[in-house]
């Protein structure tokens, strides 16, 4: 029986089904998600492939409205790929004659950044799919001059690759951390900054009494207190970041939260899933006390609590 695919040949989804079913001789192409899901219904294939989410620009809404409107069809797997993209065009073409370049929405944003640095005066077209820019280029009377699209498409369509792996890259990643590097590295500051003042300057005059070099003090005598006191301060703070690190899910990183939005988008049941997210948050917490606990219990060995 054949799987329906959302096609033309050479897209993404065809990768996806090559790694299910690699005989081609079973695969049914079809020019749009509600039309994979059609021949499904009606009997023409035993199963469908679609796009349903990408790490860039979310969740497919075509798919996910099609999903949402029928019982009939329901996810029973689930395969990732890989995104590679390739800018091709027809042959004896250079980059510096690019006006337009045509792919589909999700494929355009995950090359935003290259665009700009390598082809900036090029406007975007839409298409239907990566392989439908390359086969629609190949087959001539396009208003565009290149196509953004897999490196099987551009060898199936015979066409010329201007440039290779042209993704932007984890710029969510970079983003995400960056952003939440500086905003709690600012208060990890803070707290050290306020342990170092909480050490007595006997202590440092016992040091040079001593005899022993700054050096020697400071690894020695006020490092190991600053790290006992500053520890309750960092542990807060590491509970609070690890919380956050929700906030990078609006820029498309796939985190705990993200893959349960996008659970939900799927299934409609949100309360199964965010209740899944928070019981993980819940267990990262407990893990979390109980090895500040102890290397609090670690930092304190030799100091003794005293009442007034």
């Amino acid at each position: 029986m054949s799987i329906a695919f959302l096609g033309p040949a050479g897209t993404f989804t065809e990768s996806a089904l090559r790694q299910i079913e690699p005989d081609p001789a079973h695969h049914l192409p079809v020019a749009s998600v509600p039309a994979a899901l059609a021949a499904v219904r009606d009997g023409r294939a035993a199963s469908a492939v679609v796009p349903i989410e990408n790490s860039v620009e979310g969740g497919v809404s075509g798919t996910l409205d099609v999903l949402a409107a029928t019982d009939s069809i329901t996810i029973v797997a689930e395969q990732t790929v890989q995104i590679t993209f390739v800018l091709a065009a027809r042959e004896q073409t250079a980059l510096e004659q690019l006006t337009t370049v045509s792919s589909h929405p999700h494929a355009q944003a995950q090359v935003q950044g290259w665009l700009r640095s390598n082809v900036p005066g090029a406007n975007n077209a839409a298409a239907s799919s990566t392989a439908a820019a390359a086969r629609d280029l190949a087959a001539g009377d396009v208003e565009y001059q290149a196509a953004i699209c897999p490196a099987l498409a551009a060898e199936r369509y015979g066409l010329e690759v201007l440039a290779e792996d042209i993704g932007d890259g984890d710029v969510e990643l970079a983003a995400g951390t960056i952003a939440l590097g500086l905003c709690f590295g600012a208060y990890a500051t803070e707290v050290f900054r306020g342990a170092l003042l909480a050490i007595p300057k006997g202590h440092r005059e016992a040091g040079l009494a001593l005899g022993l070099g700054k050096r020697r003090i400071f690894l020695r005598l006020i490092l190991p207190q600053m790290w006992r006191l500053a520890l309750p301060g960092l542990g807060n703070l590491f509970m609070i970041l690890m919380k956050d690190t929700a906030l990078v899910s609006v820029i498309g990183l796939e985190e705990i939260m993200r893959r349960s939005q996008i659970a939900v988008t799927a299934s409609k049941e949100p309360f199964t899933f965010f209740l899944v997210a928070a019981f993980i948050y819940l267990c990262l917490t407990i893990v979390a006390m109980i090895g500040m606990h102890f290397l609090e219990k670690r930092a304190g060995r030799g100091f003794v609590r005293s009442a007034a």
